[in-house]
């Protein structure tokens, strides 16, 4: 009898404490307290800012630091807007050729090119005639650039178009082993246009 009573006297409770369960809690979702900064006026960072840090001044940087500057910063301008810093980029790339040993007078005149286009001055390009100037200079070239000057002769980008150049530039890279020459051949036969004097299987 006395356990009856007590289970009874249990189930009586479970409303009451699933009611209980089930009231709302108050709770106040505020923002963390933050010191007050003046957001309106802080001053932009420059351009490509360097994060390494050089001990000393500007006297003790050595070559190899000057050269990572120039390559970053040419970068970055040129991804920010090449044209509006037409002329510094063009500062920057001059100084490289001068300290760089690594970066020749054919890689000056690609940089200049590709800055050129890039600021979308194709008829200063033209005029210039900078990829004419390239196409005497092909045999110092790698074969990378080989295939992108090819592809300046077969889309007349510069330099009023030939055809037959560009394969003659495609073939020869793609003879010295440029994997990128085999897919441009690859891909304009693919576009049924056949590379004169090439007779590897496209497998």
């Amino acid at each position: 009898m006395f356990r009856t009573l007590t289970l009874i006297a249990a189930l009586a409770l479970v409303p009451v404490v699933g009611l209980t369960q089930s009231l709302p809690l108050t709770l106040d979702f505020l923002p963390p307290t933050l010191a007050p900064r003046d957001v309106c006026n802080v001053l932009r960072a420059d351009v490509g800012a360097s994060n390494r840090s050089v001990a000393g001044g500007g006297s003790e940087l050595t070559d190899i630091d000057r050269i990572q500057f120039l390559r970053r910063d040419i970068r970055t301008y040129m991804d920010e807007d090449a044209d509006g810093f037409f002329d510094f980029i063009s500062a920057l790339i001059t100084k490289r050729g001068v300290i760089d040993e690594t970066f020749t007078a054919v890689d000056v005149t690609f940089a200049r090119i590709d800055l050129m286009l890039r600021a979308d001055r194709t008829a200063a390009l033209l005029g210039e005639r900078l990829v004419e100037s390239l196409r005497d200079q092909a045999p110092d070239m790698t074969n990378r650039q080989r295939v992108t000057l090819a592809r300046f002769y077969e889309d007349g980008t510069g330099v009023v178009a030939d055809s037959a150049f560009a394969q003659e530039l495609i073939r020869e890279a793609a003879y010295g082993g440029s994997a990128l020459a085999l897919l441009e051949i690859a891909r304009l036969q693919g576009e049924g246009v056949l590379v004169r004097e090439w007779d590897a299987p496209l497998d």
